[in-house]
C-alpha cells in the first residue's frame, strides 16, 4: 500500500473553506478529520490515499450476506 499524502487547507471564511474542499473532493482527496479554527483561519486536513479499498466488516458481511440471499430468492420466483 501506497503512502497517504496529505494536505491541509485553509481559508479565512467557512464557505472559502467549502470552496477549497469541493475543489479537492474533486481531485480525489477526502476528509479526514473535522474544520477547526486556529489564529482565526478555518483549516481542514485532506488525505489523497494510495489505496481506497473497502475492507470487510461484520455489517458489510452482513449486508452481502442478506442481500445474496433477496437476490436468489428473487431469481428463484421470477425463473
Amino acid at each position: 500500500m501506497e503512502p497517504e499524502e496529505s494536505i491541509v487547507l485553509s481559508a479565512a471564511t467557512e464557505a472559502e473553506l467549502n470552496t477549497l474542499i469541493d475543489a479537492k473532493l474533486k481531485a480525489r482527496y477526502v476528509l479526514k478529520g473535522a474544520a477547526y479554527q486556529q489564529d482565526g483561519k478555518w483549516n481542514q486536513l485532506m488525505i489523497l490515499p494510495g489505496n481506497i479499498d473497502s475492507e470487510m466488516t461484520l455489517t458489510g458481511g452482513l449486508q452481502l450476506l442478506v442481500g445474496g440471499v433477496i437476490y436468489v430468492l428473487i431469481l428463484y420466483f421470477f425463473l
